[in-house]
């Protein structure tokens, strides 16, 4: 398995300035990989940032706890989407993945071919 460097954030807008300064100036999109809660709050610190970034396609179910992607477009379309349907991983082909720290290694290989950044919101 190829080497994957981790980085921890001080908070959540601290994680998504790196998207916006970081990961932007380099790509049109990012995946991030995590679970419903950090999801849930991820997606709600975006859509609070006014004329930003508006959901395009989400499809998350608080009470169904598992993993979701949350794909964030340069153009401010977010679309979000479980992990597991069906009992089957959907495939991601991002550039750039966000995995949380608390995902399995053993489903990275399925997050893309492109740079994989493992994260550590410390609370």
């Amino acid at each position: 398995m190829e080497e994957i460097s981790t980085i921890s954030y001080g908070d959540i807008d601290e994680f998504i300035d790196e998207i916006f300064n970081r990961a932007f100036s380099e790509y049109s999109s990012v995946t991030v990989v995590g679970d419903t809660d950090f999801t849930v709050e991820i997606l709600s610190k975006l859509f609070a940032l006014k004329n930003t970034f508006y959901p395009y396609d989400i499809s998350i179910k608080s009470d169904n706890y598992g993993l979701y992607y949350v794909d964030i477009m340069d153009s401010g379309k977010v679309y979000c989407e479980p992990v597991f349907k069906n009992g089957k991983i959907v495939l991601s082909d991002s550039p750039l993945t966000y995995i949380q720290n608390t995902v399995s290694k053993g489903v990275y290989q399925y997050f893309g071919d492109g740079t994989k950044i493992v994260f550590v919101i410390k609370r």
